[in-house]
């Protein structure tokens, strides 16, 4: 199945990319992407490879890791004279589908994944993040677009962080909502 994602604004930003999920396993789904991210629409601002694993263990029920490998800008380039550089992203987390549990053959998915993500890149603070998605998408029989849509809520634990001569405050909090 070949989902492509459609362009979406959201915090002033657009995506566009495409999905390859297949199962080489009974129980087991892997996703390769690709994404690019633009400011607004015509503004390149990442582009980003992703390849996510998940097992099915129970019905509706999956455990899923991903690494995500990003290309950016450098907003440090006067310290290594490098116009791009990398970001790197893994996660760990749970996804289920309510629709599995009330009918198996479904061509609609809503799906509830939550994750933990953490964030690093050069010259950037290590990020920890909590993400909860809701998706919703239909599989066009015989057809390779898959239209979806999706809303997502970001906690990080890192947001605010602030060192004073005697502590270190940290308030966390909420990142950002997208749909």
């Amino acid at each position: 199945m070949l989902a492509i994602q459609t362009v979406g604004l959201s915090q002033y930003q657009s995506w566009i990319g495409a999905d390859f999920t297949f199962k080489p396993l009974k129980k087991t789904k892997v996703e390769l992407g690709i994404e690019n991210r633009n400011i607004g629409i015509t503004q390149w601002n990442r582009t980003f490879v992703k390849v996510k694993v998940s097992y099915k263990i129970l019905q509706g029920v999956a455990l899923l890791s991903g690494y995500r490998i990003g290309l950016a800008p450098n907003n440090q380039s006067a310290l290594d004279l490098k116009e791009k550089t990398l970001l790197h992203r893994t996660a760990l987390g749970i996804e289920l589908n309510p629709m599995d549990w009330v009918n198996n053959q479904s061509r609609f998915s809503l799906g509830i994944t939550n994750q933990l993500q953490w964030n690093r890149g050069k010259f950037l603070r290590p990020n920890t993040m909590f993400r909860s998605k809701l998706n919703a998408m239909y599989d066009i029989k015989n057809f390779p677009i898959s239209p979806f849509f999706s809303w997502e809520y970001f906690y990080n634990f890192q947001r605010d962080i602030t060192y004073t001569a005697n502590e270190i405050i940290i308030i966390g909090g909420t990142n950002a909502f997208r749909s």
